[in-house]
Parts: structure tokens; sequence; C-alpha cells
């Protein structure tokens, strides 16, 4: 899982994929901005400039990411520019920088130069990378930094310093200040992973203990009469959980709770054994995970998302191919870490968490106001989830390579259609 590889890219000499991937970050932002019309349905862009437009006429407006429209107000005064054109050179700005970030986090994770340049360009084969990448949204550098903190805490985990403290809980604060979604998903991983480490047996220590003071003190913010969120948490609470429908949820997650409970009791370990079905079986089941879980969110989500495609199931499978190629690779890798058996590798455990979350959000859609839960996870799971599928690509026949890794610029192609939705390719 270290994506090592024969050849290639010399230890440290990261020059030639930065500047490959800052192109290929760009080069799609700009074909979509300038000729493909994006934004031209309605999108998490166009509502942040309505926000920041309301804001500067003194309305009291509900905000998710403080920190995202405190730095956008920044940079416009300091330019000039307003946010109808601040927006778009922050989108391209940020599609050309992401991939270069994220090439440098999973080298310091341990990647090597070839396995962190590949997993970075097989984000940009997906749409569900592609659609924040190419947005300016507090998700678009809020992905990142929920990587960057688990990062910090695998290495507080490992070696609890008080500097390496000091900066798990400076980006861990600073997240919370940026966007409260990417916080919430951040603190599900975490809670996940420390769950899992208690009903096997490990005692907390003190990264749990660190995490739970950064929590109490982001709390402490967050219901606050004076804090960042204040508007956002009337909001909620005089228009969405008036509405929610409390006791099959909450029966729900008390089971779960109950479930840990007893499990730790039993000293449960998590063992999975070998399977013993071979990869073809492997594969399919991967498959049909990921069917269920699709017609779940298709079944819960409005029915304008389906409309887009117009009926045709080849439309569909064109402008998915993208993701459907992602999830092969991430599926063969997944297959390579179980039948090695051993400890598993922070990234296929970082992408089994959000998995996990997403499963546990989309259960839970029914009663939520937004449907589409599951997706926004699924945008985070990606980062973890690249270098697993870059480990399944190394593994795969030569042939089945070749075609995957020749056939990247259709892949980004499909997903760039996914998500500008051109009107003669999908409907909004």
């Amino acid at each position: 899982m270290s994506g090592t590889a024969s050849g290639g890219l010399a230890e440290g000499v990261l020059w030639r994929p930065m500047l490959l991937l800052g192109a290929a970050g760009i080069v799609p932002a700009l074909v979509s901005r300038w000729w493909l019309g994006y934004p031209r349905c309605p999108s998490d862009e166009r509502n942040w400039l309505a926000i920041l437009e309301r804001l500067d006429q003194g309305v009291d407006w509900p905000v998710s990411g403080p920190g995202f429209v405190w730095g956008v107000r920044r940079l416009a005064w300091a330019t000039g520019l307003d946010y109808g054109e601040m927006l778009p050179l922050l989108a391209v700005f940020g599609a050309a920088a992401i991939p270069v970030a994220l090439l440098h986090l999973y080298r310091r994770a341990g990647l090597s130069p070839e396995g962190a340049a590949g997993s970075a360009a097989l984000l940009l084969a997906s749409s569900y990378f592609l659609g924040p990448l190419l947005e300016a949204r507090p998700q678009q550098w809020g992905m990142v930094l929920v990587l960057l903190v688990l990062l910090g805490y695998r290495r507080m985990e490992r070696r609890p310093a008080p500097p390496v403290v000091g900066l798990f809980l400076l980006g861990y604060g600073g997240l919370f200040l940026y966007h409260i979604l990417s916080f919430m998903i951040l603190n599900g991983l975490l809670g996940v992973h420390v769950a899992l480490n208690w009903i096997c047996g490990r005692r907390p220590g003190r990264p749990e203990l660190w995490w739970l003071v950064g929590a109490a003190g982001a709390l402490a913010v967050l219901l606050s009469d004076g804090g960042p969120y204040r508007v956002m948490l009337q909001d909620l609470r005089q228009y969405h959980f008036r509405h929610l429908s409390w006791p099959l949820p909450v029966a729900g997650l008390s089971v779960l709770v109950a479930a840990l409970v007893l499990f730790r009791r039993g000293r449960f370990r998590i063992r999975f054994p070998r399977p013993q079905w071979g990869l073809r079986g492997f594969l399919f089941l991967g498959a049909g995970v990921l069917l269920f879980a699709g017609t779940l969110q298709a079944w819960f989500a409005p029915p304008q998302y389906l409309a887009a495609y117009q009926g045709s199931p080849w439309r569909f499978l064109l402008v998915q191919s993208g993701n459907l190629v992602f999830g092969l690779c991430f599926v063969w890798g997944a297959w390579q870490v179980v039948e090695r058996g051993g400890d598993w590798p922070f990234f296929f455990r970082a992408a089994l968490y959000a998995m996990a979350l997403g499963a546990l959000v989309l259960l839970l859609s029914p009663w939520l106001g937004d449907k589409n839960g599951m997706i926004r996870i699924m945008n985070y799971w990606m980062l973890p989830a690249a270098p697993v599928a870059w480990a399944g690509l190394g593994r795969m026949p030569p042939a089945l390579r070749r075609g995957v890794v020749f056939g990247w610029p259709l892949w980004l192609g499909a997903s760039l259609l996914h998500v500008t939705r051109p009107p003669w390719m999908l409907g909004c």
C-alpha cells in the first residue's frame, strides 16, 4: 500500500508531477468555465455567491462556512473584484493547487513519488472528486483539510509530543471555523476510529483525550451566543429540527451504542480471515455493495437527479464511467489488502471509516433534510480511497491496467461532462 513502483520518479524530485497535476486540474477548470458555460445549473457556488451578496446587504444569513466567507470577502476587498469575478478565479486556482497539495500530502503519508502522483491523478477521473474541485465553495479545500487533520491525528497517535498535539489542535480548530460540514465529517471519521479501537480492547490514551478537549472547545464556541454559527443554529432549530420525526433514528442510534458496549464487554476483536471466494467473488461482492448503496441513494434523492439523464441508461453509463473505473480500481486494491492479511494501512482504514459513515447517513436519509448526505461523504471518501485504488491498478492484469491508464483522458472527460452538465448531454 505504500504505492511503490519500479523506476520512474526520483526520490524528492516532484517538479514534473507537480506541473502535470497542476495542468490536469486547471485545464478542466478553464474548459468548464469558458467553453461549457459552467456553472449552468443550480450549484453550491451560485448559492455561496447569493449568500455573500446578502451578507453585504446586511442580511443575517445562516452560514456553514464562516472561514470561507471571511477569506472571500477579504480577497474581494483587497483586489477590488466583485464576488461574481472572485469566485471563478478562486475555483480555477483551487483546481490547479489542490492536486499538487494532495501530491505532497500523500508523500508525507509515506507513499512513493509514483504512488502519490498516481493517486492524485486517479482522483481526477471521478466526478465525485472533480465536482467539488471545480467549484469555489468550502468543500473544495475542506476535503484536503479533513485528510490533513486525519494525518495529524495519526501522527499524534504515534508520537503525542507537545508540538504534534499543538499542530493537531490548530488544524482541528481551524477546520471548525472554516466549514462545519467538513468538521462534522472529520469527527465522524475519528469517532469510528476510536470506537473500533475501544471495542477491540485498546484503552483510550492521550490522543483521544486531546481530541475530546478540542471537541469540547468547539462545542462551547458553537453554542455560544456570539459564535460564528449562531444564525445557522437558529435556522436549524426553526426550519429543520422542528419537522424531524426523532423516535426511530434515536432508537437506531441507541441500538448502535448498545452494540458497541456489548462488543467491548465481550472483547470482540475484528478479525477478517482470508476470504475463500477468490478475486472474482470479491469483485462481485464490491459491485453488489455499490449497486445497493447507489439504488438506495437514487430512491431517497429528489426525482430531478435521475431526470437529468433523460431516461437513457447509456448516457448514465457514459458520464459515470470515470466513477465506475475508480470503483473497480478501489475494489481491486481492497482485495489485495484483505487477501494479504496483517495490519490494514492507514488509507484503507480511513476509506472504510468513510464508507461506514456514509452508510449510516444513507440509512438516516429519510429523516434528514439533505437527501444527498452519502454523496457529500463520498466526496471526502475519495481522498483516502485513491491510494487504495492506485495499489489496485498496479495489481491488475497488464492489458486491463493499460486500458485504464491510457483511457484516463476519456474518464476525465466523462466526469467533466457529468459535473458541467452541458445541455446537449444532460439536463439540470
